[in-house]
């Protein structure tokens, strides 16, 4: 019986592990597919320095100003300091 205990915990770990890498991969899926249709498509970029410069723009815009529906409408800077400040308490 003790067996059948340890491999149920083991499936159970490994379904919920596979959960995880399963909304991880949608959540990067939707990044990347922002990325591509706010950044990528909508610059011609000259070289690769060029690129890299155009992506950090976006990327400060999209961290720094850009409300985030999984951080209730929130940027990711506003969220942490609202995390750090709730931790801090």
């Amino acid at each position: 019986m003790e067996k059948l205990t340890r491999s149920a915990e083991r499936y159970a770990a490994v379904r919920k592990l596979m959960a995880d890498q399963a909304y991880r991969q949608c959540l990067m899926d939707s990044f990347n597919d922002r990325l591509r249709d706010e950044c990528l498509n909508a610059h011609w970029f000259l070289s690769m320095t060029d690129a890299r410069a155009n992506i950090e723009v976006w990327r400060q815009d999209f961290n720094e100003r850009c409300p985030h529906t999984s951080r209730y409408w929130m940027t990711p800077v506003e969220c942490n300091a609202a995390a750090a400040a709730k931790a801090a308490e």
